[in-house]
């Protein structure tokens, strides 16, 4: 056995142990296994659906239930960003930074190094009438929906977990989610918001056409206002992209503004 392989099975029964140990739990044979199968799986598992997991960790969907009610959470969603948050906490804190590469963080420590004037615009151009009217949707809705592919995805499912903990009842829905989980949200939604750079992505459009039926208000984050469905939306919060791929150093700034984006939305709420 590999040397990496003994410390990633170390790594599991630490995750196990300590999540029991903070959660004052008894975890069950199965319970274990759905765990074992997400933290084994991270990144991919965070946008697993909770079919995949059963399948993965062969255990049932009511195992998986009974799961998220014992951690004391309110959905698969927030289950598993509350799972990856944690693993990321005890990863950090055993392990020698050398040791593992996190490509989220890196992205994410990369879009930062924009320098200050490529962002100065940014609070220039967030508009206070639009943000105020969609504020207003969102604390009025009861049951709101994130639609968003590539690393807006990860934007969103900060911005939805932000909002969760604040009591805010909210999904980010992953385009891999089958037909008929989806309409189960749509019927009980009332809000939608989309959350793309180009507001043209297929898997967005196709979503947002099963969706059409139910009428639901549709706001969408962009940086093209112009795009497919930013002209059949509701309401439209335009983040303009001024630096588009020119070379290196002029990365596409959209992606960090979405993270100050969210921390707007979670103290404003």
């Amino acid at each position: 056995m590999s040397i990496g392989k003994i410390m990633s099975e170390d790594l599991l029964h630490l995750l196990l142990e300590r999540l029991e140990q903070e959660k004052r739990l008894q975890l069950s044979f199965s319970e274990e296994e759905i765990l074992r199968a997400f933290f084994t799986h991270l990144p991919t598992s965070v946008h697993w659906t909770m079919k995949e997991l059963t399948n993965h960790a062969t255990v049932s969907i009511a195992s998986i239930s009974r799961l998220i009610t014992k951690l004391n959470l309110h959905s698969y969603k927030e289950m598993q960003l509350a799972l990856e948050l944690f693993y990321q906490e005890v990863k950090e804190s055993v392990l020698p930074k050398s040791t593992h590469r996190n490509p989220i963080t890196e992205e994410i420590t990369r879009i930062q190094s924009i320098t200050k004037t490529n962002l100065d615009h940014f609070v220039k151009d967030l508009k206070n009438a639009p943000l105020t009217t969609f504020l207003t949707m969102l604390k009025e809705s009861q049951f709101t929906i994130i639609l968003s592919v590539g690393f807006s995805q990860f934007a969103s499912d900060y911005l939805a977990y932000s909002l969760q903990i604040q009591g805010v009842n909210i999904q980010s829905v992953s385009m891999n989610l089958p037909s008929e989980i989806y309409w189960t949200l749509l019927k009980k939604c009332d809000l939608i918001i989309v959350i793309s750079r180009s507001a043209t992505t297929p898997s967005i459009k196709k979503k947002l056409e099963e969706a059409q039926s139910f009428k639901i208000p549709l706001v969408v984050i962009t940086g093209n206002p112009k795009g497919t469905y930013a002209q059949e939306a509701t309401l439209v919060l335009p983040i303009y992209d001024r630096n588009p791929y020119r070379d290196q150093n002029s990365y596409s700034a959209f992606q960090l503004k979405l993270f100050y984006l969210a921390d707007i939305i979670q103290n404003l709420c």
